[in-house]
């Protein structure tokens, strides 16, 4: 949940205990939030929302001749599921590989659903999807990208990065 500080004073930083639905849920640490600020915090699980992230495609080359490009092609698919019998806010973030070398080329490909936020944050390669699911509504996003580099070339993809 994302939430705002309406407060005059700033929030301090420290422990807070985290309920939902008046149920004790865990611990979280909160940072300093100075009054107009804001926040998230995980309220845990719901089990009345499913979200399923599968591959739909991956295809890669390997180049026959020499200098010939290499390509690698990966589309993923998103499935939300609002089971309540009331509409809520949903926000997904999914990543696609950034490139630090000009002879590798990254681009999103035509079948991606486009996002609302192009850059979540500071986080590249980090994007954003907020929409409102009606009650037993169910939304599907999609995801895609190829890389193209020089055949020449291997190139390793690291996790996890930020």
């Amino acid at each position: 949940a994302h939430l705002d500080n309406t407060e005059d004073a700033p929030l301090l930083p420290g422990p807070i205990s985290v309920q939902r639905d008046g149920a004790f849920v865990g611990q979280a640490s909160l940072g300093a939030v100075a009054p107009g600020d804001g926040f998230d915090l995980g309220f845990g699980a719901d089990d009345r929302v499913t979200v399923v992230r599968a591959p739909v495609k991956r295809k890669e080359n390997e180049p026959t001749w020499f200098g010939q490009t290499k390509l690698d092609t990966r589309d993923f698919k998103t499935v939300v599921k609002n089971l309540h019998g009331f509409p809520i806010k949903v926000s997904i973030t999914d990543r696609a590989p950034i490139s630090e070398n000009s002879a590798i080329v990254v681009e999103t490909l035509a079948q991606t659903t486009p996002p609302t936020e192009k850059q979540v944050g500071d986080k590249r390669g980090v994007m954003g999807w907020s929409f409102d699911l009606g009650a037993n509504e169910t939304k599907e996003l999609r995801l895609a990208w190829r890389t193209k580099w020089p055949g020449d070339r291997e190139v390793e993809t690291v996790e996890g990065g930020k």
